[in-house]
């Protein structure tokens, strides 16, 4: 998954550009149970929903880190992207 291919839409309070804010492979401590992900506005400071995702580093390692932050970034977006009368797994 590459980042710069992922669609975000504007802030819905400012028009500004989103940016996603996420956990890196390599922070922190490696065995941390959890990665997460959220969409921060550029402009006026907005964010969208916080995703945590959850693995296992004993069990998955950095293959297991790699996927956990992939699936918290998409699910990051979606809440971002949720406009009123949308649903947020639309």
């Amino acid at each position: 998954m590459n980042i710069k291919d992922i669609k975000i839409k504007t802030c819905p309070f400012c028009d500004g550009e989103g940016e996603i804010i996420h956990s890196k492979l390599d922070d922190g401590y490696i065995y941390s149970e959890g990665v997460n992900a959220f969409v921060l506005c550029k402009k006026c400071g907005a964010a969208g929903p916080l995703f945590n995702a959850e693995y296992n580093h004993a069990h998955l390692g950095y293959p297991g880190r790699l996927e956990a932050i992939t699936k918290a970034i998409k699910v990051a977006v979606k809440g971002w992207n949720r406009r009123d009368g949308s649903k947020a797994n639309d």
